[in-house]
């Protein structure tokens, strides 16, 4: 009776049993019928079809890499395509992720079954079931952690596997899954961690990025490097025993220590990088006119400077170098150290406006030599004055405090004499003066000249580097103006370049500030420190008030350097002026830029000439059609006798050539006449030998009172 009942038993149990796997094969098989239908009617998410925006690049003129951006969810991002994959690239992943890939439609049963019975047995989850394409899936969706989010999981898996080839799906899985916190996609893994492409990783380093994508924090190559190790030994021996790589380059593979050569964000050029991101939001790409083999050089000779002025209370530099003629910038530091958080070394240098001191004078003077006539044995006074100005009297002294008396425009601007600019700026009108500073592409200077005042002309106002450098590119051009140009990836603006002052007056401040015997006063027998043989250039120096901002700028007619030092919160040097701590490294930065560098044809403009040795007094050699130079037309001329003396200057001219004025014929022949002249106007005329007029100027001489 016993037997009886116990077999009752068990058939019952096995037919509830049995009953139990009918239900559950109806519900899978019912399951897998509605997945499958609703993967028939699902779309393609448009994450597939339209990928999230890669992060930006930003390359140098020759395509070097200067920086990676980040990418839309403030995400490392960069695509690769089917050639950009290496040979084994393929094959480890299929090893990492999912074995019967290429045989599965987009679920594996199997791996499903044996997740389950591990899951059931070890009450824990011991392998995950997901294959290749089902995590594709759960990266187009914020999936919710239920059975519904699975489901929706599977269904979209089998969408995806419909439409697209197993490559496709591959492909769309290295761009899409990350390898590293913020990483999206292998080829910016690579070239984060190994600064390389993904063509050019080792076996060894592809099965460590692929080593990644099971859990990117868990596995961070930057934070847990020996944890990713071992799991890239685990994808290694996995792909060996399957056969998807030779056994003998697993081994060789196993046996190199897992090394990371990380391709920093920032490379070169932080400063600028960061500036052209914000103002190129959605961009890409952008190539810059920058050249990082100088870019780099240039930072290093910064930060070795900085170091050298640390003990003088200078914490911080920047510089720039314009290519002269194309106004191009090719190198843009913006501090020494950006990193410097005690230095606010993420300030921008370039671009922060500041007080120039002397760096002012020169385009002063230039505008003085057009409209004033003054030439470089103008004679002006050096001895203490007193101004009137709207806000009260001003009276100037010189850095050290001393006068010399009457001298020479050449010795007033190459020694950078204090009263002799103030003279000038006085006689030109302070409205005038700043019109002619803002001409040069000064534009931070746009408070009023009632604000500024004569103090203008020792550099009372602020200016940035950027505009200043590309200033001083002006009058290596030959007076001619040009935005400084950052990106290649924009056209050049054509109609922003202006004659503003003559390319005589601009040869002749250019010839002065060349001198190395005229600025011994300022810098000493020993000069600047150039190497012995190096090729003449123009410098000019300044500082501002107390101390605050050291400046230096040199050029030629190839490269234009600015160099301002000092401190980002505004603290005094410790007497610290441009001459000692901008010049020497505006002049290291111009040899190293000058070093190996090969102009193209036609890069020189073309009113001015290489200087050969023999010529090492003269700037610039010109080739302009007869004129007269002086006194411009509408001048102004002022004088405090009752007559005036006016040197009337012309170009070079054909033999035969009359200069008339008043009606009376001259000789031009040397290009300069004295003339004594009564207030009034005055009209002058070049002439040839025919009589026909070659030039013609009306200016007027206004007495005192």
């Amino acid at each position: 009776m016993v037997k009886w009942a116990r077999r009752l038993e068990l058939g019952r149990a096995l037919a509830l049993s049995l009953r139990t796997l009918a239900v559950a094969t109806l519900t899978l098989l019912v399951s897998t019928l509605g997945l499958v239908f609703c993967s028939y009617r699902m779309p393609l998410p448009e994450v597939l079809l339209s990928p999230e925006r890669p992060g930006l690049r930003i390359l140098d003129r020759n395509g070097e890499l200067l920086a990676r951006l980040r990418g839309e969810g403030d995400v490392w991002q960069e695509r690769a395509l089917a050639s950009d994959l290496g040979p084994h690239t393929l094959a480890v992943l299929v090893a990492a992720e999912d074995a019967r890939f290429w045989s599965h439609p987009g679920v594996d049963p199997l791996a499903m079954g044996r997740a389950a019975v591990q899951a059931l047995t070890s009450g824990r989850i011991v392998s995950g079931a997901s294959t290749i394409t089902q995590q594709l899936a759960r990266s187009c969706f914020a999936r919710p952690k239920s059975l519904w989010g699975k489901l929706h999981e599977i269904a979209l898996a089998l969408r995806i596997e419909r439409s697209l080839s197993k490559h496709q799906i591959l492909m769309a899985y290295l761009n899409r899954v990350h390898f590293g916190p913020r990483i999206s996609g292998m080829a910016a893994a690579s070239d984060r961690y190994f600064g390389k492409s993904i063509a050019a990783l080792d076996l060894g380093e592809t099965a460590l990025l692929m080593a990644t994508v099971r859990g990117p924090s868990v596995y961070d190559l930057e934070r847990h490097l020996e944890r990713a190790r071992e799991r890239r030994d685990l994808i290694l021996r996995r792909a060996a025993e399957r056969g998807l790589v030779p056994a003998r380059d697993v081994e060789l593979a196993m046996s190199t220590p897992a090394a990371l050569r990380p391709h920093a964000p920032w490379p070169g050029a932080w400063h600028l990088s960061r500036r052209i991101a914000r103002t190129h939001p959605g961009a890409s790409e952008l190539v810059t006119t920058l050249d990082l083999g100088l870019e780099r050089r240039v930072e290093e000779l910064t930060r070795a400077h900085q170091r050298r002025l640390a003990q003088s209370g200078a914490s911080a530099a920047s510089v720039v170098v314009i290519d002269t003629e194309s106004a191009e910038v090719l190198a843009y530091v913006g501090s020494h150290d950006p990193e410097a958080t005690r230095d606010l070394g993420q300030n921008d240098g370039v671009q922060s406006p500041r007080q120039p001191g002397s760096a002012l004078k020169p385009f002063l003077y230039a505008a003085g030599v057009d409209e004033l006539g003054l030439d470089a044995e103008s004679i002006l006074p050096d001895e203490p004055l007193t101004f009137r100005t709207t806000g009260g009297h001003y009276t100037p002294e010189n850095y050290d405090r001393r006068f010399r008396g009457p001298v020479p425009m050449g010795r007033a601007l190459a020694s950078s004499l204090n009263v002799p600019a103030v003279f000038v700026l006085d006689r030109l009108g302070v409205a005038r003066g700043l019109e002619a500073l803002r001409s040069f592409g000064l534009a931070s200077l746009d408070r009023d000249a009632d604000h500024y005042g004569l103090g203008l002309s020792l550099g009372g106002g602020e200016v940035t580097l950027l505009e200043l450098t590309g200033a001083y590119a002006a009058l290596a051009r030959g007076g001619r103006t040009r935005t400084p140009r950052l990106l290649l990836t924009e056209p050049p603006n054509e109609v922003d370049e202006r004659q503003v002052v003559t390319a005589h007056a601009a040869a002749l401040i250019t010839s002065i500030l060349r001198d190395e015997r005229a600025r011994a006063e300022m810098f000493g027998p020993g000069g600047v420190g150039a190497p012995e043989g190096e090729a003449p250039f123009a410098l000019k120096t300044g500082t501002s008030t107390g101390f605050r901002d050291a400046w230096a700028f040199v050029y030629d007619a190839d490269l234009t350097v600015g160099v301002w030092v000092g401190n980002f919160d505004g603290r005094p040097m410790i007497k610290t002026s441009g001459a000692r701590g901008a010049a020497p490294l505006a002049v290291q930065v111009l040899v190293e830029a000058r070093a190996g560098r090969t102009l193209p044809t036609g890069s020189r403009p073309s009113s001015v000439t290489r200087l050969s040795s023999k010529a090492a007094e003269r700037a610039f050699a010109f080739t302009e059609s007869p004129r007269i130079l002086f006194p411009a037309e509408g001048a102004r001329l002022s004088t405090r006798a009752p007559r005036a003396e006016v040197v009337v200057r012309t170009s070079p001219v054909p033999a035969g050539a009359r200069l008339v004025v008043d009606g009376r014929a001259l000789d031009p022949q040397g290009g300069k006449l004295a003339i004594t002249m009564d207030p009034g106007t005055h009209r002058a005329r070049l002439v040839d030998a025919r009589g026909s007029e070659l030039s013609s100027v009306t200016f007027e001489v206004v007495a005192p009172g």
